[in-house]
């Protein structure tokens, strides 16, 4: 809900899109602060080291443990995308004239937990909103196709283009953006150099 506000809040003070560079390390604060509001319960169950708690140290955690923890992680980030289009059609801002216009890229991130973030948001786009499961106008999400990284296969995030690809098919999102542009330049690592692009006009990059 923090990321939604942060949307209302920005958008309020001009008139265009709000855009966000790469969505999953927003929400890996998130992830990070799940793990911190549940650390204790899991520390004194497990009965490990707080350092030892991250998404992919399960072949050192109990099997079973770790699997419990893991369903919980996963059923509040399904709530938490699932929320994210919900709250995004339904909130009204400038006055109550329209919703946010707002544009989320997305696909580059190869980590465990942005990996998720990712396959949850095309997992919500797909179910769709409400009771007759439309499709969403907002948040229109870009994907970030990028060679190396979800191209082609053998690309750590080509299962993510896939299930993009099946987005689009259904929901006439995500948009596709070619990082491998001659003139994107970026640097490797910096994500704030990442080329990105927006849905609509007059945007503002948060």
């Amino acid at each position: 809900m923090s990321l939604v506000k942060a949307f209302v809040l920005n958008i309020a003070k001009m008139y265009g899109d709000i855009d966000v560079l790469e969505i999953e390390k927003m929400t890996t604060e998130e992830i990070e602060d799940w793990v911190d509001d549940n650390k204790d319960k899991y520390l004194k169950m497990m009965n490990i080291k707080e350092e030892d708690i991250y998404l992919d140290n399960k072949e050192n955690l109990d099997r079973r443990l770790y699997n419990a923890s893991y369903l919980d992680l996963v059923f509040e980030m399904k709530q938490a995308c699932q929320a994210l289009y919900h709250n995004l059609n339904t909130l009204e801002s400038r006055q109550g004239s329209q919703v946010p216009f707002t544009s989320i890229n997305l696909g580059r991130d190869t980590s465990t937990e942005g990996r998720l973030v990712t396959r949850f948001i095309f997992e919500a786009s797909l179910n769709g909103i409400g009771k007759f499961h439309r499709t969403s106008i907002f948040p229109i999400s870009i994907f970030q196709h990028k060679r190396g990284c979800n191209a082609n296969p053998g690309d750590p995030n080509y299962d993510l283009k896939q299930l993009a690809l099946k987005s689009l098919s259904k929901r006439i999102y995500p948009n596709f953006v070619n990082c491998d542009w001659v003139e994107a330049h970026e640097t490797e690592g910096d994500i704030d150099t990442y080329f990105s692009t927006m849905g609509k006009c007059k945007l503002q990059l948060i």
